[in-house]
């Protein structure tokens, strides 16, 4: 296992010591979570980036993050982008 070491702001350690109070897990266990949590969502937000850019299909998207079709489409639709072409719903349809 690596090891990072950062700086964060009096704010971040603040928060990050509320929430260890909170939830319970020491402080490394809440910020190898934090970061877990972090990269998942940066990488749906690229992921959804490219389905918005015609880059991908929908169900290209959804098999990345190991989400299904209907789960991706609600990330998508919760982060309130437009993301429907004909040449999507083809694709789509064909690798249903």
């Amino acid at each position: 296992m690596e090891t990072i070491s950062f700086r964060v702001s009096e704010e971040l350690e603040a928060d990050l010591k509320k929430l260890t109070e909170k939830e319970g897990p020491d402080r490394r266990t809440a910020v190898r979570k934090l970061l877990a949590v972090g990269l998942e969502n940066r990488r749906r937000e690229r992921l959804l980036e490219r389905l918005v850019n015609g880059e991908i299909t929908l169900t290209t998207a959804a098999e990345r993050t190991e989400l299904s079709v209907w789960e991706f489409t609600a990330f998508v639709e919760g982060n309130d982008r437009t993301w429907i072409s004909s040449s999507h719903t083809e694709a789509d349809i064909e690798a249903l």
